[in-house]
């Protein structure tokens, strides 16, 4: 028995239709995201500069747990082996997971836990790309090889930026607490007092 064509022809119009809604709804979360992500960077913009000891105690918070994580490595590969670990291979996984550590926290959060500990904030004039935190990771490392001089250049820089600012073209501001509850200020501001309130103030 052969398919009806009518039928086959509202077949695939129906899938037709279907795909279309789909990327539809899927474009639309992406623009969302997009338009979410632009405004959240934008209220930071404005922020004060990070200072030095601000920084430091991030980037001591960030060592701890990036300490935790190739200690966890390091035990779950001499677990899985049965022998000690050791070579050019072990280091090039421990340095691979530093790398992948900081870029995803700068590139999709815009701050590593050790800057949300300390309200820091990642800022760039346009979305933050891997390219960018590509040249910012090269930035850290030359300021550690040199150091430290790339971040003590802070003190020197107008605009309290180390070279991974520079490099990068982005730079750390330090957000108040008060930024955070910004919003359920605004809400306040917005709704009008009710009669009983009024009433009872008077």
């Amino acid at each position: 028995m052969s398919a009806d064509p009518q039928d086959s022809a509202y077949d695939s119009v129906a899938s037709e239709f279907s795909w279309l809604v789909c990327a539809s709804v899927a474009i639309d979360r992406t623009a969302q995201k997009n338009r979410m992500s632009s405004d959240k960077t934008q209220s930071f913009i404005d922020g004060e500069r990070a200072q030095f000891r601000f920084r430091l105690a991030a980037m001591l918070y960030d060592a701890f747990i990036i300490l935790a994580v190739w200690v966890f490595t390091i035990v779950l590969l001499v677990t899985v082996t049965g022998d000690s670990v050791v070579g050019a291979w072990v280091q090039s996984l421990l340095f691979l997971e530093l790398f992948v550590f900081f870029v995803y926290f700068w590139v999709h959060k815009g701050q590593t836990i050790g800057m949300l500990a300390w309200r820091l904030r990642l800022v760039s004039p346009e979305p933050f790309t891997l390219r960018q935190a590509f040249y910012r990771f090269l930035g850290a490392i030359a300021s550690f090889l040199t150091l430290g001089l790339g971040y003590f250049w802070i003190w020197i820089d107008p605009d309290r930026r180390s070279w991974s600012d520079i490099v990068s073209n982005s730079y750390i501001v330090r957000y108040s607490r008060e930024r955070s509850s910004s919003k359920t200020t605004q809400q306040e501001r917005a709704d009008p007092p009710h009669d009983g309130d009024r009433n009872a103030d008077s």
